[in-house]
Order: C-alpha cells, then structure tokens, then sequence
C-alpha cells in the first residue's frame, strides 16, 4: 500500500481508525513510529481491514504511486519498486482510463493538466464541431469598399 497517491476508506474502516486505531485512549496504532503509508497499511492489518485491487478491468493502475511522467518514461524502475496489489504495467499502459490519483504531482503540472482536461477538447472528437467554431471564433469576413454592386471582392 502507497499513501502518496491517497487513501479511499469504508465508513467503517474509518470508524475503526478513530475508535480503536488512533482515537481511544489505549489506541493500537501508532502512525508515527515509520512511514506514514507503512504504519496506515500495518494499522488497517491490525484493525482487520484488507484493502482490494483498484485496477480496471484492463489490470490498469487506477491510483497510481509515482508520477505520470514516472510511470511512461522510466519504464524499469516504475514496475520495480511498486508495492501495490495491482501488478503494474509500465509505458502508455500504466493507468486506467478512469485514474483516480497520481503522486508526485508538482501544482503547476496540476494546473497543466487541469487545463488539457477540463478546458480544452480536441477538434473533430465530439461531433459539434459546427456549433464550437462558431460560437467561439468569430467569422473572418471582410469588407471592402467597392464603386457599384458588379464589383464585389471577397477575401
């Protein structure tokens, strides 16, 4: 288990983090003593919480414990030093078209790809083509001035 990239938990594995995990007074976890992500997978283990494969139906990854960038390009090392569930494929099929989380993820790659996701779509890819050109760039036409109506130039 990787916490980088996030944590998805039950209603009751949460309850059982703050009643008896860490929230008592004789708790049975510490989140302290080692890696943040170690000591959450050892105290969900000691509270009888499994976790469970989050890949697609493809096997890809869905939370991803290393960049993106990470994942497509430094193909070896990527698949090495996994410790998820999931085994985890390297290149372009690393992540599930429906990913949930990368870690290692710089604020200015977030507002990058916040931009290409949510802002931006490919021409031709939807169909509206028509409807987006005209509503979002304006019509490129040009007048001239002309002596009488025989002599009309377009550009």
């Amino acid at each position: 288990m990787s916490g980088g990239a996030s944590y998805v938990l039950s209603k009751e594995a949460l309850r059982r983090l703050g009643e008896k995990g860490v929230g008592s007074l004789t708790p049975l976890c510490s989140l302290e003593e080692t890696s943040e992500d170690v000591a959450m997978g050892q105290c969900m283990e000691v509270l009888g919480v499994s976790p469970i494969k989050t890949s697609d139906v493809f096997g890809r990854q869905s939370f991803l414990p290393f960049s993106l960038e990470y994942v497509l390009f430094d193909q070896g090392n990527c698949v090495k030093s996994n410790f998820s569930l999931n085994p985890m494929s390297a290149g372009r099929e690393c992540c599930s078209q429906l990913s949930i989380s990368f870690h290692y993820i710089e604020p200015r790659m977030m507002y990058m790809i916040d931009m290409l996701l949510y802002r931006v779509s490919v021409y031709g890819r939807h169909g509206q083509d028509v409807a987006l050109r005209t509503s979002v760039f304006k019509p490129q036409v040009e007048e001239i001035d002309h002596k009488d109506d025989q002599e009309i130039f377009y550009p």
